[in-house]
């Protein structure tokens, strides 16, 4: 993987995104073929913990923004564009940057083709012990992906930093003495040119 190269390795990120985006959305179809109130509106994976449950959901978390499903479908697809050229600027080079933007394009990209053919978002994950909404794997995907990319950029940011600090420091503490010693000099090459005059 080392070998291949930029360019290349960015490409293949495209593909895996792709490749969990068809995955999520394989997952969506079966649900909705297996799990809906017509067949089993519920079918418990752990009980009391989690259960797979078909909710067709038009907005986003908590059903917010669900009568604008338009705005949400324009809106997901624009910040799909905007990460895919993100992804192929020239500051994105580590390889493990690349892996966590490729789990919120792959994600991204799930619930964007919901959006456009369905006109809403098939949500199935619920967590029975507390009090949150329906989600999907694509969801899961995007806020794994964005948090892990988020800690990389502080760290990146903070270790740009910490290496900055020794760097001043150093011209704080050397520009002083260099100049001190360039006057000396200067002064001892003046004595030197005048005890030769006389």
């Amino acid at each position: 993987m080392k070998n291949l190269s930029l360019l290349t390795r960015k490409i293949l990120a495209l593909c895996g995104a792709l490749v969990l985006a068809f995955l999520d959305q394989l997952i969506k179809y079966l649900v909705v073929i297996f799990i809906s109130p017509m067949n089993l509106p519920q079918v418990e994976v752990i009980p009391g913990v989690l259960s797979l449950t078909y909710v067709d959901n038009p907005g986003i978390a908590w059903s917010m923004f669900m009568d604008h499903p338009e705005l949400l479908t324009i809106a997901t697809g624009v910040m799909m564009v905007a990460l895919l050229v993100f992804l192929f600027t020239k500051f994105v080079r580590s390889g493990v940057l690349i892996v966590f933007l490729t789990l919120v394009l792959g994600g991204g990209l799930g619930n964007l083709a919901d959006r456009v053919f369905r006109g809403s978002v098939v949500d199935y994950l619920h967590l029975e012990f507390v009090n949150f909404p329906i989600f999907n794997l694509a969801d899961c995907l995007v806020v794994v992906g964005v948090i892990l990319t988020l800690v990389w950029l502080l760290a990146y940011w903070f270790r740009d930093e910490k290496q900055n600090l020794p760097e001043h420091a150093a011209s704080s503490e050397t520009g002083p003495s260099q100049k001190e010693g360039s006057k000396e000099k200067e002064l001892v090459e003046k004595h030197s040119q005048e005890d030769l005059d006389d």
